[in-house]
Parts: structure tokens; sequence; C-alpha cells
């Protein structure tokens, strides 16, 4: 069973962003393929996540939203939805200068993303104030946005961005988990993670607080890198070994997305499960 947001969304490279039938503008377009699937998963009663494939904009997304009663999924569409908004309209509109990076200190590209994730953070603690039963939502966010052969990074919870080169698979991100600071205190090791009672326990996230703090990650692409954006619901139960094996495989990306949520469904599917998979032909 599929559900929420933008899901499911294939793409072999001939097609545009949802139903906009927006047409192709520039090679580069075609060089980057990508599918993302979100399922409700075996265990929950609804689809609190959301996922972004934005052709035209080169911009991919997963949001899972926290809160349950209180609008978890709604968080997740927000989220998603301003990121998009950001991306496709000027600055101007926006009127977001005011939560563009005033260090100095970021690039255009990642100042872009962290400023569009602030805006996440904005809208979603706008809606909370003024919707009693929305009050305390918040959901994570796991971002990237390509420009030319540059992939920009932007994360905030435990969504993860993994870069598969070469046969291996690095994590880009780093979980904002009470878990992950215990393992970097030396308190457990890496086996005890993922059966650790607080392993759901984030130290930050999306629209839970007035100030957020981003990781931004900017790397060059590589002819037939392939990237995985997920949501908890899928690493969180599939092995590093399982997440290469099926990046490694020579399916077609949407069978890639199809077989990553089944995997995760074969082990209990306990929360939702959502991906996308981006392959670049550069």
């Amino acid at each position: 069973m599929v559900e929420g947001g933008y899901s499911p969304y294939f793409n072999n490279g001939a097609d545009s962003h949802g139903s906009r039938g927006i047409s192709e503008s520039t090679m580069l377009h075609d060089m980057i393929l990508a599918a993302g699937l979100s399922d409700i998963g075996c265990k929950r009663a609804a689809n609190e996540d959301r996922i972004l494939v934005d052709r035209e904009q080169l911009l991919f997304a997963v949001a899972d939203g926290m809160g349950g009663e209180r609008c978890g999924e709604r968080a997740a569409e927000l989220a998603t939805r301003a990121l998009a908004e950001y991306f496709r309209s000027p600055a101007s509109e926006l009127n977001s200068s005011n939560l563009s990076d005033q260090s100095g200190t970021l690039q255009a590209t990642q100042d872009r993303m962290a400023t569009a994730i602030r805006l996440a953070n904005d809208r979603i603690l706008q809606e909370s104030a003024t919707i009693a039963e929305c009050s305390g939502m918040g959901c994570t966010v796991s971002a990237l946005a390509i420009n030319g052969d540059v992939a920009t990074v932007g994360s905030v919870g435990d969504s993860r961005v993994y870069l598969f080169r070469g046969g291996q698979l690095i994590q880009l991100t780093r979980d904002d988990s009470i878990v992950m600071e215990l393992l970097d205190s030396g308190a457990i090791i890496p086996e005890q993670t993922r059966s650790h009672p607080l392993r759901n326990v984030l130290t930050q996230s999306v629209g839970t607080k007035e100030s957020v703090e981003i990781q931004i990650i900017e790397f060059a692409l590589a002819s037939r890198d392939r990237l995985l954006i997920s949501s908890d619901g899928l690493h969180g139960i599939l092995t590093d070994t399982v997440i290469r094996e099926i990046l490694a495989s020579t399916d077609e990306l949407q069978d890639v997305a199809r077989d990553f949520v089944a995997a995760a469904r074969e082990l209990g599917g306990p929360d939702n499960i959502s991906c996308i998979v981006i392959e670049c032909l550069l």
C-alpha cells in the first residue's frame, strides 16, 4: 500500500515532475534519473512520510513527520512544499532574506539549501502556533539539490542521504539522535544502535524550535554515482550490506525503489518506508 505526498514517483529520463508537463530545458536534466516511493509499511495506521522529486529544479527530499495525532504528516507536507516553493521562486518573492546565512561562510548553493530548510522550519512553527491540535509537530528533512556536477545536501533529523560510488556505500549525513551521541561518546557500540531503547529519540527536528542546525554537505558528482535518500523506516531496518546490494543491482531505478520497500516490508515494516534513488549519468 502506497500513500502520501508526491509518491510514488518514477522517472526514466523522459517525463517531468508530477503531472505538470514541464518541458525539458537542458541536457543536464536528461543526465539525472530519479525514482521515489513512499509506503505506509506494515504496522502504521497512516503514512507520515513525504517525498519530493522535482526534476525541473533537480531537487529531491524525504521528510518523516513526527507527532502522530499532532499532525506529523502535515509537518512533512509543509516541509516538502516549502522546499519546492523556495527552489522554484525568486528569494525576493518569499521575503526570506532573514533566513539566509549572515556569516558569509556558505557558498551560494549551500546557503540556498540551508535557507529552504529554515523556511520549512518557519512554516511548520507558524502552523503549530495557529492550530492547537498541531502544537509540537515536526519532521526530519534530508534534501539534495544538483547544480551542474555538484550535489548539495541539507539534513536535519535521522533521515539519511547515502552515496554509492565504485561499489562503496557512504553515509553522507549524520543522525541528529540520542543514539548517535551515545555512539560518539563511546557509551555504546555500533551493533547496539539498532536495538537501543532510545534509537528513535531525536536531538533536533524541523519545526519544533525557532532555530535549527542544518548539516550542509557539498561534493562533486561522478558518472554512475547512485544516491539514496531514505527515512528511518528503511535504513533502520535494512543493513548497510543489503542497502549496498540493492543499489549495486543493474535494475531500473523504479525497480530499485520497489526492491527497497519490499525488503523493509519483508522484515516487518514497523514504520513508514520512503526512499528516493538518483543516478548520475554525467
